[in-house]
């Protein structure tokens, strides 16, 4: 199957195996490799005829957590393994009587306990589970659903995107921050329509994207500690100024820029 990759300067393709119908399916293993010259240690992931496994993250107290899907999709457990002798035992653990999704809304504490997204409510929320895989409390509790964890901000608030219920539901999608018990859950973003935001290394400074409705969208910023001062706005600004010359000058093709997003 090809995969293309757009960022080079011209289109580079990745081939990759993908089994027709009634082919054997890849037995995917994952294994700690001494890079020094040791021993090559294979995780006790299960038997790979029965599991997928679409994430491998390293811990960041040490360890590694693999997450397996079972081949109807309607099991996904976290595995915690030990590099060094490759045992592992279960984590987490969401399943459905359909189907479970495979996201990267998911995010490991240095203290051992994980934000992790669920949607056992009925609507996809992110909850905070402790390290013996117990749900201590649900972080995000919108009408609607969470689309994506973006990312904890410097003062360890959780940052993410969502939307709520009637009368817009997924046509406004907006961008919240709440600490990790909860509580105080606060939107950050100001205009109806599309919404996003990306946080910088360590959480110092948040980038929002709005999209309102028949207008291009914007940047705005929550700079970092010296940062030059009204930098971030002139750029704004000028861009502004830009997109307001395009929606005069280039309706058509300001409104099909608009609707790319």
């Amino acid at each position: 199957y090809a995969l293309g990759d757009s960022e080079p300067h011209y289109l580079a393709v990745e081939w990759h195996k993908y089994p027709k119908a009634c082919e054997d399916i890849p037995r995917v293993r994952v294994c700690v490799l001494d890079l020094t010259g040791g021993e090559t240690v294979w995780m006790e992931t299960g038997d790979p005829d029965a599991w997928y496994l679409p994430r491998v993250d390293w811990l960041p107290g040490g360890g590694l957590a693999v997450q397996r899907l079972d081949r109807d999709q309607s099991l996904l457990e976290i595995l915690r393994c030990a590099p060094d002798t490759g045992a592992c035992a279960v984590w987490v653990s969401e399943s459905r009587a359909t189907w479970v999704d495979v996201t990267n809304d998911y995010h490991f504490l240095p203290d051992g306990r994980l934000i992790w997204p669920s949607e056992r409510s009925g609507w996809n929320q992110l909850y905070l589970v402790d390290a013996a895989g117990e749900v201590v409390n649900a972080i995000t509790a919108l009408d609607g659903a969470v689309t994506a964890l973006i990312g904890l901000d410097a003062a360890g608030d959780v940052i993410y995107r969502g939307y709520g219920g009637p009368p817009l539901g997924a046509l406004s999608r907006q961008v919240w921050r709440a600490p990790l018990d909860g509580s105080a859950a606060e939107r950050v973003s100001g205009s109806v329509g599309w919404n996003d935001a990306m946080l910088a290394p360590g959480g110092r400074f948040r980038v929002d994207t709005t999209s309102p409705p028949h207008r291009l969208s914007a940047d705005s910023a929550e700079p970092l500690d010296g940062f030059p001062e009204g930098l971030l706005e002139q750029v704004a600004e000028e861009r502004k100024d830009r997109q307001d010359e395009a929606v005069v000058r280039h309706p058509v093709a300001a409104h099909h820029q608009h609707a790319q997003h």
